[in-house]
């Protein structure tokens, strides 16, 4: 008997929760004990690892470097908007005076 996957997910949690255990949900399921632990575990297992990202993390170190480098080039660049500011000021004023 081939089960689809929402029949094994509900079978797993009828014994995550308790009201089936490993063997009766074997039995009623027609697969062998092993089936139905290695089902569960990449339950959990996928459970955790969906459930890793939810909460607040600490960047990683690339990132925090990353993060660094992005602000250093918006000051940069900044730097830069102003001195063309400021070049344009100085040919604008030029340009009023010949």
């Amino acid at each position: 008997m081939s089960l689809a996957p929402e029949e094994i997910a509900d079978l797993v949690v009828r014994v995550i929760t308790a009201r089936e255990s490993v063997p009766e949900a074997a039995r009623r399921a027609e697969v062998p004990v092993r089936s139905v632990e290695l089902w569960r575990q990449l339950f959990l297992d996928g459970g955790l690892q969906a459930l890793e990202g939810a909460g607040p993390r600490r960047p990683t170190p690339r990132e925090s470097l990353l993060e660094k480098e992005v602000e250093s080039l918006k000051e940069a660049l900044g730097e830069v908007i102003l001195e063309l500011d400021v070049w344009r000021e100085l040919r604008h004023v030029r340009h009023r005076c010949t």
